[in-house]
């Protein structure tokens, strides 16, 4: 049975099928600075995972601002790189290239073109200089569907 799934899975990967989200999971002091990381980790917010279930609506992102002293914008945007990273694919320097061209979370995600998403994705790599190597429309429409499979976390 293992030997089958196995052989489906290379298949689907090799006919390029996007397969289903897999959450990634990255600790705080890869996103950010090392004190906001301490404080966070003091309220037992220790990845970009436990960041999204604490900072998933306005309301918890306030709460968790005044728990902490850091600035409810800071949150907001770890909260909007940790939801993007959620994409099978996308770590940090990926989300940060997305959101240099307003693709801020993963609902925004679903709604672009990969064409259209590949064009402003190079011009402004080649403007920013995010990545040695951007995404193809390939990935970008991996993403993109991943993104349109993924319930939406980030309020």
């Amino acid at each position: 049975m293992k030997l089958y799934a196995l052989k489906t899975l290379s298949l689907l990967i090799g006919l390029g099928v996007a397969l289903p989200a897999a959450a990634s999971e990255y600790p705080l002091f890869n996103i950010m600075d090392d004190r906001s990381a301490k404080k966070l980790e003091a309220r037992k917010i220790s990845t970009t995972s436990d960041l999204l279930k604490h900072a998933a609506t306005p309301v918890l992102r306030r709460s968790l601002s005044k728990a902490t002293g850091i600035a409810r914008a800071k949150i907001t945007q770890w909260a909007r790189l940790c939801d993007l990273m959620r994409i099978k694919g996308i770590g940090l320097k990926m989300a940060r290239l997305l959101t240099v061209v307003k693709v801020k979370d993963v609902k925004t995600l679903r709604r672009e073109k990969p064409l259209a998403l590949s064009k402003k994705v190079s011009a402004a790599n080649k403007k920013d200089e995010v990545t040695k190597t951007p995404p193809t429309a390939e990935q970008l429409y991996n993403w993109i569907t991943q993104a349109k499979k993924l319930r939406v976390v980030l309020r």
